[in-house]
């Protein structure tokens, strides 16, 4: 007997769909998905050439052993690039334009950072759709960025953390 063809289409049903084929003729789990993930991003190609897949169709899925590891794209992204994405998610968080105002040099990274603890918060003032707000955000026991600070004291830096930046402002991305 011929096994059936996965259905052509990049929505989550769809996804969903051939993972439960793909698990019906035999396939393991982690296989399927990986399998009907590569079709719906092939689909999103076919459909949008030149642009870029959702987010959830990049996600590995989780393993029965484990998460597997995530590939990082060997080609970093362009200055253009990075200005596109950066200013589509200033305008998604404040609700206004993005324009250019200047540039500032990119401090150097020291070899040498001085742990001082976990970050428990952060307060901001930005302008949203046209006025000034504050936020505070309390992040999460376990998704807390490390507070390091440069041997003389002149720059902060907030490591590692589980959390995101979107157009809610930050995310924590674990609950506890």
């Amino acid at each position: 007997m011929k096994p059936n063809p996965i259905l052509r289409g990049y929505s989550k049903p769809t996804v969903s769909a051939n993972i439960a084929q793909l698990m019906r003729e035999g396939y393991p789990q982690v296989q399927a998905t990986a399998i009907a993930y590569a079709a719906a991003r092939s689909a999103h190609r076919r459909r949008f050439p030149g642009k870029a897949v959702p987010s959830w169709m990049i996600a590995v899925p989780k393993s029965p052993h484990g998460k597997a590891p995530r590939r990082k794209n060997p080609v970093p992204m362009s200055r253009k690039v990075q200005i596109r994405v950066g200013s589509k998610l200033y305008e998604d968080f404040s609700g206004h334009e993005a324009e250019e105002v200047g540039t500032m040099p990119k401090p150097e990274i020291p070899d040498v950072l001085v742990a001082i603890g976990e970050i428990d918060g952060i307060m901001y003032t930005t302008v949203r759709d046209g006025k000034s707000e504050r936020y505070i955000h309390e992040f999460k026991k376990n998704s807390r960025p490390l507070f390091a600070v440069t041997p003389d004291g002149s720059q902060i830096h907030l490591l590692g953390g589980a959390y995101d930046f979107t157009e809610c402002g930050i995310v924590d991305k674990i609950d506890r």
